[in-house]
């Protein structure tokens, strides 16, 4: 990173004294020119404009009465509006989520393919921690350990993904 600073500053250098080695040259040698005719305005340029259309929309529900999940629903017994119109329901399916169990049921893929193979299942759950350094001491990070060990025992099915990532803090706006 040093050299480069150093090799543009002196580019930049020897530029202007190229410039002004030239500037010099030519007022000693010739009669001083008239200014430039002035260039007319351009028009303020608007930043491009891109259309875009949702064709599919997935709407996830958790059905319960009296705490509990109901089973047997189907797209007859749900109603989807946008903007106070009715939309049809074109696609339905019905996810049963494994409940949480004991650490000794999950399963940790041990090769990339495994991975894969376990996220390309659009049925599993995927659970992401992040910790920004930035924003999260290491002694924050040391007393959220417990929780969140807590939170993964009693929300983790079999078939759920989860993974932690640490990195340097950022600007999230959505």
């Amino acid at each position: 990173m040093r050299i480069h600073i150093l090799t543009s500053f002196a580019l930049a250098v020897a530029g202007a004294a190229a410039l002004h080695a030239a500037q010099s040259a030519s007022s000693s040698t010739s009669q001083p020119q008239p200014p430039p005719p002035q260039q007319p305005q351009q028009q303020e340029q608007r930043p491009p404009t891109f259309r875009t259309e949702a064709n599919y929309v997935r709407v996830d529900a958790y059905p319960t009465r009296n705490g509990v999940p109901v089973q047997d629903l189907t797209a007859d017994d749900f109603e989807v509006f946008e903007d106070g119109k009715p939309q049809a329901v074109q696609q339905f399916e019905h996810v049963i989520v494994s409940p949480a169990g004991p650490q000794s049921l999950r399963a940790e893929p041990n090769t990339i393919g495994e991975m894969k193979q376990m996220i390309a299942n659009p049925r599993n759950r995927v659970f992401v921690l992040f910790l920004d350094v930035q924003h999260v001491s290491i002694d924050g990070a040391w007393h959220a350990r417990e929780p969140l060990i807590r939170l993964i025992d009693r929300m983790l099915g079999p078939d759920d993904l989860v993974s932690e990532i640490s990195g340097p803090g950022a600007n999230v706006t959505r």
